[in-house]
């Protein structure tokens, strides 16, 4: 065989292999994220490819691909992927309240300049100073002007015939079976006993006996604590009713009556959502009124309740007592003003209701 024989076969073999390479289309090269696939680096970078390394731009394209030009694409990157970031501790949900409502007293300051002048006028006998019994005249008499001044509308009202009002206008005596149905054997007793008591309060404010009650006369009736018979006929009619032990004495229960019991036995277990408010208003009203402290009201008790006041007899005490600097039961207005700031809520606002009232 001839040397260069085998040197040809080799040459074909070539030829028809690079023949069969130009033939094949390559399968296309594909571009991946490094981002996706990269494992943490050795040197402690996050990530290959990261804001930590450094970009491997040796990506290969293929041919007819549109590349961008470099960094082209960051703009929008920085676009689609900002997102506006809130610091939660540095934003403060805004309050709507005002800062001068804010800022002020939860009970606004009673005005010393109007407490002077209150004090003034309080003081019957103009000795610079005024004690416990000026003060209760002076809110009696207030009380008094405030009645008055809505007396005739109310009176007006009822007067429907003109000829003044006759037990049948003031619905005393006029319950029918259907009115007492439904109620307890002790509520209808406490109620045909109050009707009871209504009639002889009518009598006694009818003082001219004729039958009816006239404009002058209507005061009495529907304020009997300005009328000391009235108010002791009253008192000692309530405490009739409503003592069920018989004792003279009422209890917080007996004190309320039917309607009360409701509210006192039942408020601390409380079947409605009103109940504990209730029971402490019902406890509160009770102490404000045991004077002695004993649990129980006695008719006196039982009258200073059924005298309606502005500023409660308890709380000018308790002013007096504490306000009074020298020692002599009696207020300067200067001690008065100076005690201002530590007066009770139901002190301060009689007080306030004093002067609105005395027009000051």
């Amino acid at each position: 065989m001839c040397w260069w024989k085998p040197v040809l076969v080799l040459f074909v073999v070539a030829l028809a292999s690079v023949a069969q390479a130009d033939s094949t289309t390559p399968e296309p090269k594909t571009y991946e994220d490094p981002e996706e696939h990269a494992e943490p680096t050795e040197d402690g970078d996050e990530y290959p490819g990261s804001e930590s390394a450094p970009h491997d731009d040796a990506h290969i394209y293929e041919e007819g691909d549109v590349v961008a030009p470099e960094n082209a694409h960051e703009g929008i990157d920085a676009e689609e992927d900002q997102e506006v970031e809130v610091d939660d501790s540095a934003v403060e949900e805004e309050d709507p309240t005002p800062k001068a409502l804010e800022e002020a007293p939860l009970v606004p300051e009673l005005d010393q300049e109007k407490v002077k002048v209150l004090h003034a006028k309080i003081d019957a006998d103009n000795d610079g100073k005024i004690s416990k019994a000026e003060i209760i005249a002076f809110d009696k008499a207030t009380r008094m002007h405030i009645a008055a001044s809505t007396l005739d509308a109310d009176f007006d009202g009822l007067n429907l015939d003109g000829d003044g009002l006759s037990v049948g206008e003031l619905h005393i005596g006029q319950q029918t079976a259907d009115d007492l149905e439904g109620m307890s054997e002790e509520e209808v007793k406490a109620s045909k006993m109050e009707q009871i008591s209504l009639r002889a309060k009518f009598n006694i404010a009818d003082r001219d006996g004729d039958g009816s009650i006239a404009k002058d006369e209507f005061m009495h009736f529907v304020h009997p604590d300005f009328n000391p018979e009235v108010l002791e006929l009253t008192v000692a009619s309530l405490v009739k009713i409503r003592d069920t032990d018989g004792d003279g004495l009422l209890t917080i229960q007996e004190f309320y009556g039917a309607s009360g019991n409701q509210g006192i036995r039942g408020t601390q277990g409380g079947d409605h959502e009103n109940d504990h408010e209730d029971y402490t208003w019902h406890l509160e009203e009770f102490k404000k009124h045991d004077l002695d402290g004993d649990g129980k009201l006695d008719p006196a008790e039982v009258e200073a309740y059924e005298t309606p006041t502005l500023l409660h007899h308890s709380d000018i005490a308790n002013i007096i007592k504490h306000a009074d600097k020298d020692g002599d039961s009696l207020l300067s207005h200067e001690e008065l003003n100076g005690h201002l700031d530590k007066l009770s809520t139901d002190a301060r606002d009689g007080l306030e209701a004093l002067i609105i009232h005395a027009e000051l």
